[in-house]
């Protein structure tokens, strides 16, 4: 089940588990910097970086089209 579908699950049940979310975010966070640890080894920080600021940029600026 990837992360977004075991939110969606936990925001549906309602358990209010709190425990729950924060093991659910604690996965996410290890699996983020595992990730960023990988893009740094292969030698593309900076691509990644860069391609990072691009999306954020691209995000804000649909946020305030409507």
């Amino acid at each position: 089940m990837s992360f977004e579908e075991k939110i969606t699950a936990f925001m549906i049940v309602e358990t209010n588990d709190v425990k729950e979310l924060k093991a659910l975010l604690l996965d996410r966070s290890e699996e983020l910097l595992l990730l960023k640890q990988f893009i740094k080894d292969k030698g593309l920080f900076a691509e990644y970086q860069a391609k990072v600021t691009i999306a954020k940029a691209k995000a804000f600026s649909e946020m305030n089209k409507g």
